[in-house]
């Protein structure tokens, strides 16, 4: 009994401000994709629901392996990943381009915002002796005031112009930290009451 009080006060505290633990939410797509010099490709996300049918038909040696979805508390923190792998001895130059897209019709977005651009951005590693380069990039607050609102986007990776330009990309990702919205830990905490009522009474016979 004094445990369910115990938790009961925990999600009261929690809703009226009281940060509690939060939940990572994921959405990742992996495999492998060769990007040529000039060439880029598109992965969409989408963090607050499932994602129906084709969401990528752009790179075939990329397929969505973590869809995630559920993420309608406030966003707490957010952080793009990429991983490139080259192995021949030329420098590479990559492009970024980070999207959070706002309403849609009919399956089409009517306006974006920016949120990362990047190009010629060096993902040279060979002459280190390590092909993989490992990209992240932590969104500031205002960014993911934009994601929260919105919920979905784009992420567009491409080898930039220049002469022997090209890579693999092995993954690409977006994970967000979530905290739980007052009103579900307003009605979580009343069931946890009717729950320790309910013990009690049976304590009481």
């Amino acid at each position: 009994m004094r445990t369910i009080q115990s938790l009961v006060a925990a999600l009261l505290l929690a809703a009226a401000g009281t940060p509690v633990s939060a939940a990572p939410i994921t959405e990742e797509y992996t495999g492998r994709q060769l990007i040529e010099q000039g060439a880029s490709y598109t992965f969409d996300f989408d963090l607050w629901y499932a994602n129906a049918g084709v969401v990528n038909d752009t790179a075939p040696g990329l397929a969505l392996t973590t869809d995630g979805q559920g993420a309608f508390g406030n966003w707490s923190s957010a952080t793009l990943y990429l991983d490139f792998y080259s192995v021949d001895p030329e420098s590479d130059f990559a492009s970024i381009d980070f999207d959070a897209w706002g309403f849609r019709f009919l399956g089409i977005p009517l306006w974006d915002t920016d949120i990362l651009t990047l190009s010629n951005f060096n993902i040279s590693r060979p002459s280190a002796g390590n092909p993989y380069y490992y990209f992240t990039y932590n969104l500031t607050a205002a960014q993911i005031a934009v994601l929260d609102n919105y919920g979905w986007g784009s992420i567009q990776v491409g080898a930039t112009r220049v002469g022997g330009n090209d890579f693999d990309l092995t993954r690409v990702g977006l994970v967000v930290t979530t905290l739980p919205e007052p009103g579900t830990l307003v009605l979580l905490a009343g069931g946890l009451l009717g729950l320790g009522a309910v013990a009690r009474r049976r304590q009481e016979k």
